[in-house]
């Protein structure tokens, strides 16, 4: 600011200014002012009046609009902490552990009403108390608060860190609210203050039950703040650890928070009338006025709601952990450190037997990594290949849930962790690829020693379509749908470069067996199968649409069955090409002049016939997609049946064509043109529907179908796998969540069926019986709807 004797010619302008009246319409030129204050002022500096506010102005969308600007009205409001040095908001010391309590319920649901994409403002900082933390005297309350806030700071690190967020899913910003300072920014301060009021709390429960005569709503209370406490302390460890990739610790407290959470389910305060609040520790409105740019205040979400998201969001957390070599380092580094240990042992077994001994190791004493021989040379699990197809399979599954962000955030960040963002098994994704592509039914001839051919740049490409599809499966459900356009585009292009490959190996042109080709295909059936489950999941597709839908997916699966039917006849030539039959080779062995050459002859012209393909042998993958693909094609014949009926019918629309409406929805499996597999058309789709089967044919035939993919998921439920691998787990809940679908599906199925005994009846009679009259309702539900049928 300008000096006191320079100001003085500003200060007489003002002055001047001031004074002319407001009645006569007198303009005064103001830029003397401007230039005179502008000379006095450096960068940075604003000449305001003493209630003005830069921050509350910013927020403004339109300064001075009554609708948009907060101080447009000219009303005088004050800040939190000022109200609590007036007297308004009262000091926490004055409150009982009751009140506390039931504050500290209505923290938890504005918490986890701010993890799932609420604003910091009008969650939390609706409480007046995390406006000034440092000035709490409750040494509960102060204690929670502290660890609340520096969970959320912790929260904010994983979810920036994780760079898989949009504005639907979180708001990074902290709009300049205080989350950490002096008193909360270290962790082990925190973890020990919070562990030394659980000592408090755990001794006065003690005390509490050994009177003679216990306070039983005094120790429920103690009981109550205790578990409240505990839950603080364990959610903050479980997300510091994470922030800080110290999965061990994260596991191990999900396991111990859990039972807090089976606790606190039935223990909530927030609704008891009985426990008055002052209404001014919360003040929405206050907060509303001072971030009148983020909206209004949210929707709270009940007590019992916020504990329901906790747990889900634990149990996700668990499900993460489950994920396919994601704690092999973990183990390595642990067997690692048991072998150091047996071998220090081992070392002061040897010092004991002999002095010499002793003093050599004592003079070649190393504090490297460990030597390890013999025996336990062994025992150290080098770095192996991963199953690239069951991590992928596993993120399939993992985003049916729909995890909220901060889940995923972890999940991007142990997928490519910091700082230099590579997949975490980088190193041999190479090598991984290859037994991929192996067990999928490539010989390995053709996977190693082709660099001519170009095979090591073509698992190059096809590492980073992989990577990228990983990182576009960590998104929400509707970003993923809209990046999994490009994973296609991609394989779309890669299919092209495959089937190119598959040609440069092949020995005769004419004679190209498809294996590279095959496998990019396999996997983009993969992607759109997924990609068109989606639009369930986010209730993008009517009613009337739900039929193309299946009927794509009931196409997709027949390809993808013929894809693996391909490669196992190709694989089958191959293992059998060199080797004669046994008839022949026997005959060959009798046959010792002539005559009997002649007619060893006759029969390998016999012989020479096409060899009988056996069917491919039973794989878990295999199972499962006997499993989808016989439900899908069930669904889709059930549609028909209530589309013929009338019970779904197609909406007349005086804008836009049908066509165009197709298009947009299957936009993907249309570009790049020319592609694989060949899309269909929405005439194809539309006359899908339309069949002279007798309604009752098609319920009878639906049901068979349902009974075989039945069959084939009791398979993959057995107690003992028929496989000669184990099961993952995620595959099989994806097999019990079909079959409660299978199973809805046939229970509303059957109610259209009469209840007699139709075997009574002659083929014609049964043909002919009327449909009975129903209602239906459809409810949406991720990969099948829920069809419930009334009957009239």
């Amino acid at each position: 600011m300008a000096d006191s004797n320079s100001s003085l010619p500003v200060e007489s302008m003002i002055d001047d200014f001031n004074n002319v009246s407001l009645v006569e319409e007198c303009w005064v030129d103001a830029l003397p002012i401007l230039k005179e204050a502008s000379n006095d002022m450096y960068l940075g500096q604003l000449i305001h009046s003493i209630d003005f506010q830069l921050e509350s102005a910013t927020h403004s969308l339109e300064i001075m609009n009554p609708k948009l600007d907060t101080r447009a009205k000219g009303e005088h409001f004050y800040m939190p902490e000022q109200l609590f040095d007036k007297g308004s908001i009262p000091k926490d010391s004055t409150l009982d552990r009751k009140q506390i309590i039931k504050i500290i319920d209505r923290l938890v649901g504005l918490e986890i009403s701010w993890i799932e994409g609420e604003s910091l403002p009008m969650t939390l900082f609706s409480c007046m108390y995390l406006h000034f933390p440092q000035r709490l005297e409750n040494q509960i309350f102060s204690t929670y608060v502290n660890s609340l806030l520096a969970t959320c700071d912790a929260i904010n690190q994983i979810v920036s860190r994780g760079d898989v967020c949009c504005e639907e899913d979180f708001n990074l910003s902290d709009f300049n609210l205080t989350l950490l300072y002096p008193a909360n920014q270290h962790m082990v301060v925190n973890i020990r203050q919070l562990e030394e009021l659980i000592d408090q709390l755990d001794q006065q429960i003690n005390t509490e039950k050994s009177k003679s005569t216990k306070d039983l709503d005094e120790l429920k209370i103690l009981v109550s703040l205790y578990n409240r406490i505990l839950f603080r302390k364990l959610f903050y460890i479980i997300i510091f650890s994470l922030s800080v990739s110290n999965l061990v610790l994260a596991i191990k407290s999900i396991k111990e928070i859990l039972p807090v959470i089976d606790f606190l389910k039935n223990d909530g305060y927030s609704n008891r009338d009985d426990i008055v609040v002052p209404t001014e520790i919360f003040n929405g409105g206050l907060v509303s006025k001072l971030y009148s740019s983020v909206g209004a205040v949210s929707q709270e979400k009940t007590y019992t709601a916020a504990i329901n998201s906790f747990e889900k969001l634990f149990t996700d957390f668990q499900t993460l952990f489950k994920m396919p070599h994601l704690l092999d380092s973990t183990i390595q580094r642990q067997q690692l450190l048991q072998l150091h240990q047996q071998q220090q042992q081992q070392q002061q077994q040897q010092n004991l037997t002999t002095e010499d001994n002793k003093n050599n190791n004592n003079t070649s004493e190393s504090t490297t990594a460990p030597v390890v021989t013999g025996k336990n040379k062994s025992k150290v699990v080098k770095s192996e290949s991963i199953k690239i197809g069951a991590i992928l399979d596993y993120h399939i599954y993992f985003s049916r849930p729909s995890p909220n962000i901060v889940t995923r955030s972890v999940l991007r960040r142990l997928l490519f962790p910091l700082p230099l963002g590579q997949f975490f098994k980088s190193d041999i994704m190479e090598e991984s690829l290859i037994e991929w592509m192996h067990e999928f039914g490539i010989p390995m001839d053709r996977l190693v020693n082709r660099e001519k051919e170009g095979v090591p740049m073509f698992l190059d490409t096809l590492s980073k379509v992989i990577q990228k599809l990983f990182v576009h499966m960590a998104l929400n459900r509707a970003r993923q749908r809209r990046k999994l356009k490009v994973s296609l585009f991609e394989l779309s292009l890669l299919q092209n470069e495959a089937d190119i490959l598959d040609t440069n190996i092949a020995k005769e042109p004419t004679n190209v067996s498809i294996y590279f080709g095959s496998f990019i295909f396999n996997l983009k059936l993969r992607v759109m199968q997924h990609y068109l489950f989606l639009g369930f999941e986010l209730d993008i597709y009517s009613y009337h649409e739900f039929p193309s839908v299946y009927y794509y997916l009931d196409y997709f699966y027949n390809i993808q069955s013929n894809v693996s039917n391909y490669v196992h006849k190709l694989n089958y030539l191959e293992k059998n090409k060199n080797d004669p039959p046994q008839q022949q080779s026997s005959s060959n062995k009798k046959n010792k002049n002539k005559n009997k050459n002649t007619k060893s002859n006759n029969n390998i012209q016999q012989q020479q016939k096409p060899p009988q393909i056996p069917p491919a042998p039973p794989t878990i993958e295999r199972t499962l997609l006997v499993a989808y693909h016989t439900a899908v094609r069930a669904m889709f014949r059930f549609l028909v049946v209530l589309k013929q009926n009338g019970k779904i019918i197609d909406p007349v629309c005086d804008f836009g064509t049908d066509d165009l409406r197709f298009m947009k929805k299957f936009e993907p499996f249309f570009n790049p043109p020319y592609q694989q597999p060949e899309p269909l058309t929405h005439e194809i789709c539309k006359n899908s529907t339309k069949t002279t089967e007798p309604w009752i044919s098609l319920v009878i035939t639906t049901l068979d179908i349902l009974k075989q993919s039945k069959s084939a998921i009791d398979v993959l439920l057995l107690p003992e796998s028929k496989f000669n691998v184990p099961i993952p787990f995620y595959q099989v809940e994806e097999a019990k969540q079909l079959q409660r679908s299978i199973l809805s599906m046939r229970l509303q199925i059957q109610k259209l069926l009469p209840s007699f005994d139709l075997s009574k009846l002659t083929i014609e009679k049964v043909l002919a019986l009327p449909i009975p009259k129903f209602s239906i309702q459809i409810e949406t539900k991720p990969y099948f709807p829920n069809i419930n049928i009334k009957l009239d």
